[in-house]
């Protein structure tokens, strides 16, 4: 029997990383090819497309996983531990990720507009009482 691998080789990671951004890729490069005026726009966007984006990460998770097992990678290396500070971890990188999004957002806004920073706090707002 075959010694499993304790190490990944460089054109293992470019395989996978075929394997995890190919999909996404593609995704890209088409739209970018694509007339402008069929854009998707957000009312077009509905439960169906959050679950096939789902159900498309499960799958591209079980190529990856099919890949590794086909060469023979030890996965006892991959140390994954669940303790008392996993979960408040995981909200603080959460959290950390949302405010790193909403600071592009805004600041791109901001910087692309003539409003000033009051004006945006004050939308937004507006915006969060309506609902």
């Amino acid at each position: 029997m075959e010694k499993q691998r304790r190490e990944l080789h460089w054109i293992d990671f470019i395989i996978l990383s075929i394997i995890f951004f190919g999909y996404a890729t593609y995704g890209a490069i088409s739209i970018y090819f694509r007339d402008v005026s069929s854009s998707i726009d957000a009312e077009s966007f509905t439960n169906n497309d959050n679950y096939f984006a789902i159900i498309t990460e499960i799958v591209i998770l079980v190529i990856a996983l099919i890949y590794l097992l086909i060469r023979k990678f030890d996965f006892k290396l991959i140390n994954f531990s669940v303790n008392k500070r996993t979960i408040p971890l995981a909200l603080l990188l959460i959290f950390l990720g949302s405010v790193a999004t909403d600071l592009v957002v805004y600041g791109n806004y901001w910087l692309t507009t003539d409003y000033t920073l009051s004006e945006l706090i004050s939308s937004q707002e507006s915006l969060s009482n309506m609902f």
